[in-house]
């Protein structure tokens, strides 16, 4: 019943998922084109006007793409189990963790694929600027092939985390896909205790604001001291890999939290009234 309820839910989602991650391509292609293509310190009076707009709506494509999916997935989940389709879901033989799972697999896939073609963008685009950067460095960015970055990866990893480069790629994408999951959780769970209020959406949207403070204190207070022991000896690979991992393992039994309070206001404290 799961896949079926997952089949459901993709068939639901997929469209504005699928428009969505076209706003984010045709952004990336203008962006290669103002960054790659052309000039910009010979570039005519006449065009500066039409470059500035394309960089504006690139950056703000950029920035809302990740929103505008968060914001959907939100409003799907509140639509199909707290609205009318909610009653239709919660006749179904199935359990709270069905209905959840379902939706949290199928979000999470959406949001994944929507971020990592944001950073593949940002990537893309801002590569002459790390060109720039690692001028003279021992990373060189010039002349980037996959070839050369794994090489550059390999030799960062090797020297100062003592791992191999699949290692470090595997342990990033465990982080990345726990920080997702960890996410649209918090998000399941706001809109899970905002029923709970008069006004539920309103009463969601202070649980979220809520639950995100107190994520971010909490990560505030467990990041502080590697970001104190980095401001000494910095190191790019090795601040970024523990610091993202260090806290997506945070937030792992946080997820759980969520899990188990929105497992139980569904089974518990539903109501559709």
């Amino acid at each position: 019943m799961l896949k079926k309820l997952m089949k459901y839910e993709w068939k639901a989602i997929w469209k504005v998922t699928l428009v969505i991650n076209i706003f984010t391509a045709l952004a990336t292609l203008m962006g290669f084109f103002i960054t790659h293509v052309i000039d910009l310190d010979n570039i005519p009076s006449s065009a500066k006007l039409v470059t500035i707009l394309t960089v504006i709506f690139y950056y703000l494509t950029i920035a809302g793409v990740s929103l505008a999916m968060s914001l959907y997935i939100a409003i799907r989940f509140y639509r199909s189990l707290y609205t009318d389709e909610g009653y239709l879901m919660h006749t179904l033989p199935v359990t709270a963790r069905q209905l959840v799972l379902s939706r949290l697999l199928v979000h999470s896939f959406c949001l994944l694929l929507t971020g990592t073609l944001v950073a593949f963008s940002i990537f893309v685009v801002l590569l002459p600027l790390l060109e720039q950067i690692f001028d003279g460095s021992a990373v060189s960015f010039s002349g980037l092939t996959f070839s050369t970055l794994i090489a550059a990866l390999d030799i960062e990893c090797r020297n100062n985390l003592h791992i191999s480069p699949l290692l470090f790629v595997l342990f990033i994408a465990i982080a990345y896909v726990i920080s997702a999951f960890c996410g649209i959780l918090s998000i399941y769970c706001a809109i899970a205790l905002g029923q709970s209020f008069r006004h539920r959406i309103l009463g969601s949207v202070i649980c979220y604001v809520a639950i995100y403070y107190l994520q971010q204190m909490i990560s505030s207070i467990v990041t502080v001291p590697q970001v104190l022991k980095q401001l000494s000896e910095f190191n790019s690979v090795t601040y970024v890999f523990n610091l993202f991992f260090t806290i997506s393992l945070l937030f792992l039994p946080i997820g759980i939290l969520f899990y188990l309070v929105i497992l139980y206001r569904i089974d518990k404290r539903l109501n559709l009234a």
